[in-house]
């Protein structure tokens, strides 16, 4: 019997062409004010409610959203749970303050032209990667925000499908990432549901392998960019390590026209 996959959902990993001058402005326009922050940061529900909303993690945050419910009184908590939540959120691991970016109040935010032009040559390679037309003329738009994590830092599961405006391809570069201790993010399989739903048993040692391919990532050290669709759902796991993490994440919106002042003519004849 032979398997045929129909369909692909991979990722793709590139080294970035400008990674030595990103990291540079990292280090020059971001770092000095996060090391200032990182000592008092105190992020509110209402701040990480409203970054989520911008990363469109807003509907996946499942920990931040029932502890919000809880303080408005639409749930009803048992006494112990909310003490539980209440401990969570006083020993530091209530996720408003496990990543850092510019979505916070008081963060730098970043210069988007600039890191549209440092990182064009990789978004050039990604759409050749995608067998896009060399004959039409193409536009991007380039949005960006960093993310900072040290020990206990984590993202919740979420994806890049945002509206109005309709991503084409994201991506997450690995700017300060030792790959010895550190970890990538993790994808989630677009059926993960439907796979689930059709589970044979409920016992999941009686489950065939085949049904239990729900989550994967992939080898990458710093200067890789994982290029993904929109739609992928992915989550970066708790930190363990002391080592700083730092990823530029980026949405980039490729048109055959250009959608305003911002957008970016790309070449790829050149």
């Amino acid at each position: 019997m032979k398997k045929v996959n129909l369909f692909d959902c991979g990722v793709w990993v590139a080294k970035s062409v400008n990674h030595k001058d990103v990291k540079q402005y990292i280090y020059d326009k971001i770092i000095p004010t996060y090391l200032e922050h990182s000592k008092k940061q105190n992020n509110t529900y209402k701040d990480f409610q409203h970054g989520a909303e911008l990363g469109g993690a807003f509907n996946h945050l499942s920990i931040i959203d029932d502890m919000d419910k809880n303080w408005q009184g639409d749930w009803r908590f048992e006494e112990k749970e909310k003490q539980d939540l209440l401990d969570y959120e006083q020993d530091g691991n209530d996720g408003l303050e496990t990543v850092y970016s510019d979505y916070f109040p008081g963060a730098v935010q970043v210069d988007i032209p600039y890191l549209s032009k440092l990182y064009t040559p990789d978004i050039k390679a990604i759409m050749l990667a995608h067998g896009f037309r060399k004959d039409v003329k193409w536009f991007f738009n380039g949005y960006y925000w960093y993310n900072i994590t040290e020990k206990g830092g984590f993202q919740d599961t979420h994806d890049h499908i945002m509206g109005p405006r309709s991503n084409t391809i994201c991506g997450i570069h690995h700017i300060e990432f030792d790959h010895r201790v550190l970890s990538p993010a993790f994808f989630i399989n677009p059926q993960e549901q439907i796979m689930r739903a059709t589970y044979p048993s409920e016992d999941t040692k009686n489950v065939p392998e085949s049904f239990k391919n729900l989550i994967s990532t992939t080898k990458v050290k710093e200067s890789d960019i994982i290029w993904f669709r929109p739609w992928m759902k992915h989550t970066v796991a708790k930190q363990k390590s002391e080592k700083r993490r730092i990823t530029m994440a980026m949405d980039i919106v490729i048109s055959d026209k250009r959608v305003d002042k911002n957008s970016v003519q790309i070449d790829l004849n050149d």
